[in-house]
């Protein structure tokens, strides 16, 4: 028998992207339980303290760019910056950019640690530790009066096991915090679904590998919205 898919996730392939998704997993971090197994979860991946986050802002505007996400402690420094992607690019100066403004939020003279999360679908795990390596070595060599900041990747799906783990329990309904996780998993698990990197794919497939992924989308769109391709 198929699982049975949650409704956002069947929505998701027509109505949703990672913004959607970046603002349900800022809504799940205002719940205290949800927002400490989160911290934790990321703290113990990149070995570091996390407790004094107290609140996420949500698209914090800064001069070279836009932060998905951004965890703040009391006096409003940014302890956790997080740049969640689904299929949109990576890439070592953006997140360089979001470092460097970590750093530049701290009181001088402080040397507060912070952690830097690059968050994708399993599927781009490896590609994304790889970029968080380089932000890392990079770091190495800046000296070590430099304010530490880890630079780590996680997947959606460990993120959000760490939230259904907390969420779990036996008394839960159709209204509830482990109900709302499972939501944000289907509706990840579906845009998730849509990413199969063409590095991945070998060079004699390629051709294949698009056009059933042309073939996906073209069921997937509504049929009004369907029409001849101009050129």
């Amino acid at each position: 028998m198929t699982p049975y898919e949650p409704l956002l996730g069947k929505l998701a392939p027509r109505w949703f992207n990672e913004v959607t998704a970046t603002d349900a997993l800022r809504v799940l971090l205002d719940e205290g339980t949800l927002r400490e197994a989160f911290l934790g979860f990321v703290g113990a991946l990149a070995s570091t303290d996390l407790t004094a986050v107290r609140s996420f802002e949500r698209e914090r505007v800064i001069a070279d760019g836009r932060i998905d996400l951004e965890g703040v402690d009391v006096q409003g420094r940014p302890r956790l910056v997080i740049e969640a992607k689904f299929a949109h690019g990576m890439s070592v100066e953006q997140l360089l950019k979001y470092r460097a403004h970590q750093r530049g939020e701290r009181n001088i003279g402080e040397a507060v640690p912070g952690v830097l999360l690059l968050l994708v679908p399993a599927s781009r795990l490896e590609p994304a530790r790889a970029i968080m390596k380089v932000l890392r070595d990079t770091d190495a060599a800046s000296g070590p009066d430099a304010a530490p900041i880890s630079a780590v990747a996680a997947s959606w799906e460990d993120c959000l096991g760490a939230l259904e783990a907390t969420a779990a329990d036996p008394r839960s309904g159709p209204v509830s915090l482990a109900a709302d996780v499972a939501q944000l998993q289907a509706l990840c698990a579906s845009l998730a679904s849509w990413i199969a990197p063409l590095t991945e794919v070998p060079e004699d497939e390629t051709w294949e590998y698009l056009r059933v992924i042309l073939e996906q989308v073209r069921q997937r769109v509504p049929q009004r919205a369907q029409g001849p391709i101009q050129k």
